[in-house]
């Protein structure tokens, strides 16, 4: 079911499930609720995933000039109070997962369990200032559109790529032909990147301007912190252990292979390690 919520933030759309017990869902970077698609069937009838589009992503609105992590944390937050969820879990990936954090540490009293996949952890000013300086820049010039449509086959091979570390990770040898999981995983990606591209940096920023050494400790939530040895992006997101360290109730669990993209991939599996850390008590 598709919902919608008047937030600070603009307005913002969700996808909303059935089931008994409320998760929430939000999204990395340049994708959106539909990323969810294939792991929100495995949820049921459990858990009511509700898949969030942050501000500047799929049908939500784009955020306001200045956006912060507090920023969209309050959208996520307006959308349950539209669907009247007093409390739920909360699943963030990646970009989503910054925001989870900052949900967990500013409304504590909403989060039941919170799990995170990728959490990119900022160590130092230093290396804030070259993220800054370097990813997100070169994020804004990857993400501008040309008028005679020449920067689709630059996103399209980007997609292509995310697919080809997908198979190096598995063991499987390269190839031209694609199945249909990987030729619709590279059309939903490149629907999302078309919806996000004019809208997308400000929130990239916002994550690497996230003080997450002085939000990670107020987070009072059980929390799982989940890692990937996948290829993609190992140089920020594969933190876990510091993560945890930072949170005064966490566990990590690794996932071999797999990146942010397990949710598309493997979402059997992905749930099942969501469930399993949702009924730990």
């Amino acid at each position: 079911m598709n919902h919608y919520a008047n937030t600070p933030a603009g307005r913002v759309h969700a996808v909303a499930g059935e089931g008994e017990c409320p998760l929430i869902l939000l999204h990395q970077g340049l994708r959106s609720a539909a990323s969810f698609h294939r792991l929100m069937p495995f949820l049921g009838p459990r858990y009511r995933g509700v898949a969030v589009d942050l501000p500047g992503c799929g049908g939500s609105e784009a955020p306001p000039e200045g956006v912060t992590v507090v920023d969209l944390a309050e959208s996520v937050v307006g959308i349950m109070d539209s669907l009247g969820l007093e409390r739920a879990h909360v699943f963030g990936n990646h970009t989503g997962a910054t925001v989870a954090v900052e949900v967990a540490a500013g409304w504590p009293e909403r989060v039941d369990r919170l799990a995170l996949f990728g959490y990119a952890l900022v160590n130092s000013e230093e290396e804030r200032a070259a993220e800054l300086g370097t990813r997100v820049r070169e994020m804004e010039r990857d993400l501008e559109s040309a008028p005679d449509g020449s920067h689709l086959p630059r996103w399209w091979a980007w997609l292509r790529s995310q697919v080809a570390l997908k198979r190096f990770a598995d063991g499987d040898v390269p190839s031209d032909t694609f199945s249909s999981d990987e030729i619709g995983f590279m059309k939903m990606g490149l629907i999302d990147l078309a919806r996000s591209a004019d809208t997308f940096v400000p929130i990239y920023r916002a994550v690497f301007e996230f003080d997450s050494h002085a939000r990670l400790p107020r987070v009072k939530a059980p929390t799982l912190v989940v890692d990937g040895t996948g290829p993609f992006e190992p140089e920020i997101v594969r933190r876990g252990e510091a993560v945890a360290a930072l949170i005064p109730d966490c566990r990590t669990h690794t996932m071999e292979g797999e990146d942010g993209n397990i949710i598309w991939w493997r979402p059997e599996a992905f749930a099942h390690v969501m469930e399993e850390f949702f009924e730990t008590r």
